[in-house]
């Protein structure tokens, strides 16, 4: 099923987020409601123009279904990025790749909260093996189903190019992408999948 996304301020989440991350991140220390809630517009209008096309794009990339029919988006002034469980994403990220981080974090969602009961941690030692992070374990497919809609449903390698590079900050989210570039990312949907109907 297509779910409804409904992005809204995380009202109980962000004075949370902004005790836990204040150190990491100062600049929501000069963010108003004013302008989280324009941010937040921005947000719901720049996400409105792929919702469909990105939402049917992942149910067909892995051949899976959401489980729920409704998700929350919760948006907090601290933080940088996202997490998908519960969905929470900075208001710090730039409006123009609001859309590229909330589809990474549904990918998750997707995978971890299907239609279909999978083991995904016993799926995913299996098929990349137990030698490596597991951060990187879990951003393999996530890239790769990533790299599908940049590519195939959005027909925009430049933003697929922004967030590869984005990720040299971060050791394990580069070695997730440095084996999607090796592996190839059609043959590791494929192998998901596969290994989904054993």
């Amino acid at each position: 099923m297509t779910p409804q996304i409904h992005i809204r301020y995380g009202l109980f989440l962000d004075p949370i987020f902004i005790k836990a991350f204040k150190v990491d991140n100062p600049e929501h220390l000069v963010m108003g409601d004013d302008a989280l809630d324009k941010k937040i517009v921005q947000f719901r209008t720049e996400w409105k123009n792929v919702e469909d096309i990105i939402l049917s794009g992942l149910q067909n990339s892995l051949e899976m279904e959401f489980f729920s029919n409704s998700i929350d988006v919760h948006i907090v002034r601290s933080l940088r990025g996202g997490f998908s469980t519960p969905l929470v994403i900075s208001a710090m990220v730039p409006t123009e790749y609001f859309a590229d981080v909330l589809t990474h974090e549904l990918v998750h969602v997707l995978i971890n909260n299907s239609t279909k009961e999978l083991n995904i941690r016993s799926i995913f030692e299996k098929l990349y093996g137990i030698d490596i992070p597991r951060l990187t374990r879990n951003h393999i497919l996530v890239h790769a189903v990533h790299e599908d809609i940049f590519r195939n449903v959005l027909k925009s390698p430049e933003r697929l190019q922004h967030d590869i590079e984005k990720s040299e900050r971060h050791p394990e989210y580069k070695q997730a992408w440095d084996i999607v570039q090796e592996r190839g990312y059609k043959n590791i949907i494929e192998e998901f999948k596969k290994e989904c109907k054993k």
